[in-house]
């Protein structure tokens, strides 16, 4: 049937069905868009919970970066500071201290840090100084350094790690919305990290 012939009604409605199969959220290892998707409004504070699901067009303050190709190009050009914002299991509060304990790892970005966790929306203090003592440190003081945060596609944790950056007075953040799911699938080089913890 040609696309002309369709009526509005069941246009919509194969629309509506096209949508309902399209998968919550991307799964590792794949990239998958979500046909037909509006993006959420920009919030003026901290997203809460929910965070695997669709992000805003941007983070006011900030630049976006969509591709990972476009990230290659500003990497080999800007030579950015690199915040991986990835969530990850902290050790169990009622584990005793004399049973091991074995740290996550994560493929990232080369050069990256991995910031575990300073993306949650009610952020601990501890997490909060930790984002700001390494922005600190990767930029040597100057705000307007270039840093490109990210974590995986449809992740807030990266939306609000940028949000924070930008309230910390950096004026040239970057958020980059790929995440290291886009940056594996154009086949670029990744490296295997541990997270940076809070002191």
């Amino acid at each position: 049937m040609a696309a002309s012939s369709l009526t509005t009604p069941t246009f919509l409605a194969l629309a509506a069905l096209i949508v309902a199969a399209a998968p919550a959220c991307a799964q590792p290892g794949r990239a998958v868009p979500v046909v037909g998707s509006v993006l959420p409004a920009e919030p003026d504070e901290f997203r809460m919970g929910d965070y695997n699901s669709e992000v805003p067009a941007g983070v006011s303050g900030a630049q976006v970066i969509v591709t990972a190709e476009e990230l290659e190009r500003y990497i080999a050009t800007a030579q950015p500071a690199l915040l991986d914002v990835y969530p990850a299991p902290n050790r169990p509060e009622e584990l005793a201290d004399d049973v091991l304990w074995f740290e996550p790892s994560r493929e990232t970005l080369p050069e990256a840090f991995w910031l575990a966790n300073v993306g949650m929306g009610p952020a601990p203090a501890a997490l909060e100084t930790l984002l700001a003592d390494t922005l600190e440190a990767v930029t040597a003081g100057d705000k307007s350094f270039p840093v490109v945060i990210f974590c995986e596609p449809r992740c807030w944790h990266s939306w609000n790690a940028a949000k924070r950056a930008v309230r910390l007075g950096y004026d040239n953040v970057h958020w980059y919305k790929g995440g290291v799911e886009a940056w594996r699938v154009a086949g670029l080089p990744l490296a295997t990290v541990r997270p940076v913890r809070p002191q």
